[in-house]
């Protein structure tokens, strides 16, 4: 299958199956709110077979690991993730052309991945803070959202 095709199905995959969001993350040591930190990530899960999730892997990277749990009906469940970096946003942008329930949210991790530098300390500035902080509540507010079903039933 071309790589096209892979990325088509990938989006598809991801808008039923995936979440892409926002992992908060903080510096033990210091708990000033400047330390706490979101990481972008993107995740599917999966139960019964992990054969979607290894597409997933192999097209963009990142992990896949089980729960050492298992479902109500005896089945383990794989999990995928793909974290920050170059990975994360090298797939937002092959995936944002084909995505539809997601895009959203997407979009959104791509503009929070913006407000970092590539590499060495990160001047974190009141206009940066506040973008990020505006980033998340648009995200969550978007996530928590009530779902419409056809027919208008939420």
């Amino acid at each position: 299958m071309s790589v096209g095709l892979e990325v088509a199905w990938a989006a598809g995959f991801l808008d039923g199956e995936g979440t892409f969001y926002l992992r908060k993350i903080s510096n033990k040591n210091q708990r000033t709110p400047s330390t706490i930190r979101r990481r972008a990530q993107i995740c599917a899960v999966q139960t019964r077979t992990r054969e979607p999730l290894d597409r997933l892997q192999a097209l963009f990277g990142g992990r896949v690991r089980s729960h050492k749990r298992l479902t109500a009906s005896g089945y383990r469940i794989w999990e995928w993730h793909l974290d920050s970096g170059s990975k994360l946003e090298l797939a937002i942008d092959l995936l944002l052309p084909h995505l539809t329930v997601k895009r959203f949210a997407a979009l959104t991790l791509r503009e929070h991945r913006l407000t970092f530098k590539r590499s060495g300390p990160i001047p974190l500035t009141v206009e940066t803070l506040a973008t990020r902080a505006r980033l998340e509540e648009a995200l969550q507010a978007h996530q928590s959202r009530p779902r419409v079903l056809h027919g208008g039933a939420a």
